[in-house]
């Protein structure tokens, strides 16, 4: 739709025509006029005025179940500098494929009570909201309460975490306390064995050191040896030292 807005010619800052709907976008282009004639149009420009499409509230601010109703406060929903004109309400159930029409009133409404639920039933609820920048749908979803008014068992468990079941947590601790003790055995095995087998070692190591001394102070003397080279006689002593060290090295290492 044209519509054509005369401007004062004297503006101190560039202005738009009054009365335009809120969050809407507009073509705007300008004509001069004076005494002679009128100006070529000028450039389209492509504005908006500001306000944006309704916003929806969480759920626990929209609405409120019981066993066999909802109760739907309309004024929840934000208007985001644009009024809502008009709100449309509908309901179904979770597995259901047709919508039940409910309010298409405006948002003036404080409240608006759907009956005529099931008690621990789900439900989906759709509400679209509309506005001078446009509309917006939302569908939310609950559980009517038990005719006791409680929660029903699916929400029940939704109130504290699933790892914080006891059939969760059981297994768990059974499995850390099997794992610990489990930890626990090879170590204390393991310090075990490798205590038998530093006393084993250093047994066998006290017997060798025992047999080369008892090797040494059996050896005979130089008088009683029998008349040979020095150098040959004492290079089978320095033979022998050598292979007894030898020996005794070997037997520590092993």
């Amino acid at each position: 739709m044209k519509v054509e807005a005369p401007l004062p010619h004297l503006l101190p800052t560039p202005s738009l025509p009054q009365g335009l709907e809120c969050g809407s976008r507009y073509h705007v282009y300008a004509v001069a006029h004076n005494a002679v004639g009128s100006s070529t149009a000028s450039t389209m420009a492509v504005v908006r005025t500001m306000g944006g499409v309704p916003q929806p509230p969480p759920s626990v601010q929209f609405f409120t179940p019981n066993s066999s109703s909802v109760t739907v406060y309309p004024r929840a929903w934000v208007a985001r500098g644009c009024p809502i004109t008009h709100m449309v309400l509908e309901y179904r159930q979770k597995d259901d494929e047709h919508w039940v029409q409910v309010s298409s009133g405006g948002p003036q409404d404080s409240r608006v009570e759907i009956g005529g639920l099931m008690p621990s039933t789900a439900y989906s609820l759709r509400v679209t909201a509309v506005a001078s920048a446009g509309s917006k749908s939302h569908t939310y979803t609950f559980t009517t309460l038990t005719v006791a008014g409680e929660l029903p068992p699916a929400w029940v468990g939704r109130a504290s975490p699933q790892w914080l079941s006891v059939r969760v947590l059981l297994p768990l601790l059974t499995s850390v306390v099997a794992l610990a003790s489990s930890l626990a055995l090879v170590c204390y095995c393991g310090t075990g064995r490798g205590a038998n087998t530093a006393a084993r070692d250093n047994k066998h190591n006290l017997a060798q050191r025992e047999q080369y001394y008892a090797t040494i102070r059996k050896a005979p003397t130089r008088d009683q040896q029998p008349d040979r080279v020095p150098g040959r006689r004492t290079g089978r002593r320095f033979k022998l030292i050598h292979f007894s060290f030898v020996s005794l090295r070997r037997s520590f290492c092993c």
